[in-house]
């Protein structure tokens, strides 16, 4: 995981879960429970919902903005909480609305809204299983490999999103992060990272060709 200004090797991913978990642990967050994670930093985000993820939680995952729009209030979603991350960091603030007791083994998921085009966004479930099988099938489509070097330019409350993380890590590709969306930061980072490609939507694609590219880039 690299960005503009940090960067985690495997080995020390490892210890920051672990740190991670023990700080959800002291919190008394149980595995199986429902929580929505805030955020907006695209690089802790993503680690974030990972260790949340294999701590064994249910996440929700929803980018500041549309946090404060109230998209989807906490007790539509039927959640135990939220976890609100400070800006750039893995550090986390918890608001707990109602605590459980540890639940029974169960098959952790992650949920997406939909883009709420008639008005009144869903939650979809995500499973493991349904997790694994895209990021395979992805990291063969793509050639991912531990040599790669994937820049991740949509926020995780996309699927897309998801598809970059899980896809770069079940392959060992380094997956590098972009501060900001459709701007000459994308271009920098092109250059900085020197990453073989980016996984993104037609319409991502669309919109940097409407911008002039940096006159150092180099493809």
């Amino acid at each position: 995981f690299k960005s503009p200004h940090l960067e985690y090797r495997q080995s020390e991913l490892v210890l920051e879960q672990q740190t991670f978990h023990e700080k959800l642990a002291r919190k008394n967050l149980n595995p199986g429970e429902k929580f929505i994670l805030v955020g907006s930093d695209s690089m802790t985000f993503s680690l974030s919902l990972l260790f949340c993820y294999t701590y064994g939680l249910n996440i929700l995952p929803m980018s500041s903005a549309n946090y404060k729009k109230n998209l989807l209030p906490s007790k539509d979603f039927n959640a135990h909480g939220v976890i609100s991350l400070k800006n750039q960091s893995l550090d986390f603030s918890l608001e707990k609305y109602r605590s459980s007791k540890i639940l029974p083994q169960h098959e952790n998921r992650i949920f997406l809204l939909t883009s709420g085009s008639t008005g009144n966004p869903k939650v979809v479930s995500l499973s493991e299983k349904t997790l694994y099988d895209r990021a395979f099938i992805e990291s063969k489509i793509f050639n991912l490999s531990p040599q790669t070097r994937v820049l991740s330019v949509s926020s995780l409350s996309h699927e897309l999103g998801l598809t970059q993380i899980f896809s770069s890590l079940l392959s060992k590709a380094t997956l590098c992060f972009s501060p900001a969306f459709f701007t000459q930061d994308i271009y920098q980072c092109i250059n900085k990272f020197r990453v073989h490609g980016i996984i993104a939507t037609t319409f991502f694609w669309e919109r940097v060709c409407q911008e002039p590219p940096s006159p150092t880039l180099s493809l």
